[in-house]
């Protein structure tokens, strides 16, 4: 029988207040979840011991001395765009958020040696499989009451208990399909049933975004042979007739008709292209997005910004192109990395890419690079990367001694 120490508990519950952040109140309308504040006492109490006790290794990692040098540059970005742009309490509060993101990258590095780096996403996959039932039983009850019309109409009862419903829920779900895939070839083939589970909550969200970015990693999956012929065509042809029929749906609703999307995040683009040249180089230093853009024209009608739904636009415009650059060849170095990995007993984190470079498709039209259950997942990958590059390099002197 498999014993659990503290260790592997104190994970795993941690990784379901990450799934499943229940409201607790509400500070300058932000409403606080059981999410944010298990993510402070966790995050911060074991980032402080980390750097106590972590070895040279770690400091000596490339991966690790690129993390610093981002860092490094959001500052600098900062505070030369300061003396035009100012600083208020929501600059700040931009500029830590985005500065904080990236200390996932030591959490995971923590996580992965504090449990093994298979038990972490283990337990990932196993408080997704909770969040995904709790959602699929919100959406049955939805569907029950309201009809089939509540996919639509009924997504603010959902947001009451999944509030990343629906778009930023389904990338999570992507997210679980490829890790409940990984895990399938390497512990037991038990966990395909959490993926079938994961594209089945995906289906009702309805998310365009979300559909392409699995279709096309299982397509990529599919070239590199990570499925049999007859999977890949199953997969491929439930996801083409799913989406179709998702946007044939979608299309019932004034509110998300296909081309008023599309001539919506158009014009986000344009007015996003415009400042950025305002400022090309440094951005607003990270500042808020929307303080630089309120509104954008659309139909001759002004509109609220919200979000760009476009995660490249918006670290153009809020890093420049400086920043932008060294963030995005990051990202692209971590990938190819892990990509790489085919052969020895760390093949699997290659199958872990796909889930990154499905984020990376739905980040052309959504912002799962600020949303915390997807980037977290990125820097995870991140410091298993660079723990799986140290292990490697070890072993490989070992066998050479």
């Amino acid at each position: 029988m498999r014993r659990y120490n503290i260790n592997n508990i104190l994970v795993f519950v941690f990784l379901v207040f990450l799934h499943l952040p229940f409201p607790i109140a509400e500070v300058l309308h932000f409403q606080i979840r059981s999410g944010h504040l298990i993510l402070l006492v966790f995050f911060y109490v074991f980032l402080v011991g980390f750097y106590f006790f972590v070895g040279v290794s770690f400091w000596e990692n490339s991966i690790t001395q690129m993390v610093w040098l981002l860092r490094g540059m959001a500052l600098l970005i900062f505070i030369i765009t300061t003396p035009r742009f100012g600083i208020t309490s929501s600059d700040l509060v931009s500029f830590l958020g985005t500065i904080g993101f990236t200390f996932f990258y030591e959490f995971g590095y923590f996580l992965t040696a504090l449990v093994s780096e298979k038990n972490v996403f283990r337990y990932w996959s196993w408080a997704g499989t909770l969040s995904a039932l709790v959602s699929l039983g919100l959406v049955v009850r939805v569907l029950l009451d309201t009809g089939i019309g509540g996919l639509i109409y009924g997504l603010d009862r959902i947001r009451l208990y999944i509030p990343a419903w629906p778009n930023y829920y389904a990338i999570q779900l992507m997210v679980l399909f490829w890790i409940a895939i990984t895990l399938g070839r390497i512990v037991s083939k038990r966990y395909v049933w959490v993926a079938v589970l994961a594209a089945a909550v995906l289906s009702l969200t309805l998310s365009r975004t979300a559909y392409l970015a699995l279709g096309v990693t299982v397509f990529l999956a599919s070239l590199r042979r990570r499925f049999s012929p007859i999977v890949s065509l199953v997969l491929l042809t439930v996801i083409v007739l799913v989406a179709v029929g998702g946007a044939e749906f979608k299309a019932t609703s004034p509110g998300n008709i296909l081309e008023r999307t599309v001539s919506s995040r158009l014009a986000r683009l344009r007015i996003g292209f415009e400042v950025w040249m305002d400022s090309p180089i440094v951005g607003n230093g990270l500042r808020p997005l929307t303080k630089t853009i309120p509104v954008y024209e659309r139909n001759g009608m002004l509109r609220q910004m919200g979000s760009m739904h476009n995660d490249y636009m918006d670290l153009l415009v809020r890093g420049g192109l400086l920043y932008s650059l060294l963030f995005w060849t990051f990202v692209c170095v971590i990938l190819w990395r892990g990509w790489r990995i085919k052969y020895g007993e760390w093949s699997w984190v290659s199958d872990l890419s796909y889930a990154i470079i499905g984020i990376l498709i739905a980040a052309v039209f959504q912002n799962p690079f600020k949303e915390p259950m997807s980037v977290s997942f990125f820097w995870l990958y991140a410091a298993l990367v660079a723990r799986v590059t140290v292990n490697r390099r070890h072993s490989y002197s070992v066998q050479h001694l």
